[in-house]
């Protein structure tokens, strides 16, 4: 297991999805129902995914598939319909088969952003018939923020 310290982790690139809580979104109280969290640290980390270059159908074309194996989330300052919120994913830790990526979310608006949900998404790698893989180096170095050619 590759635990990243905290310098590595500062320097680690990072990806931001905003989403305009909707009617949709909220439950029976007015609140952000909580499982929609989960799908919005979802689209956070394919987007930081995809800001190194991997998509579902890169990885489908490489027969690489991933799966959520853990997931935990903290919850801080309800959310209401209306707000802004961004979501910010980076990588937290590599290991030889799993990638564990942090998710902040922050509400949007004047003065000092506001922390309304953080966790974490630990997704293994595995083929199309499930069974586990080691994370590919090309992956690591991708979600490192390096290019095929070394290049930041």
């Amino acid at each position: 297991m590759m635990t990243l310290t905290a310098d590595t982790v500062a320097a680690m690139p990072r990806a931001q999805v905003r989403a305009r809580v909707e009617h949709v979104d909220v439950d029976s109280f007015g609140v952000v129902h909580f499982s929609r969290y989960v799908s919005l640290f979802e689209t956070a980390v394919l987007e930081l995914m995809a800001v190194g270059g991997l998509t579902l159908e890169s990885l489908l074309a490489e027969e690489l598939e991933l799966r959520v194996v853990e997931l935990q989330v903290k919850y801080r300052s309800p959310a209401y319909f209306g707000d802004v919120l961004i979501f910010e994913a980076q990588v937290r830790q590599f290991s030889a088969a799993t990638v564990t990526f942090e998710v902040t979310a922050e509400r949007a608006g004047a003065g000092a952003q506001e922390v309304v949900v953080k966790g974490t998404l630990r997704m293994a790698f595995v083929r199309p018939d499930g069974a586990p893989v080691q994370v590919p180096a090309s992956v690591v170095r991708r979600l490192a923020g390096e290019r095929n050619n070394g290049e930041k």
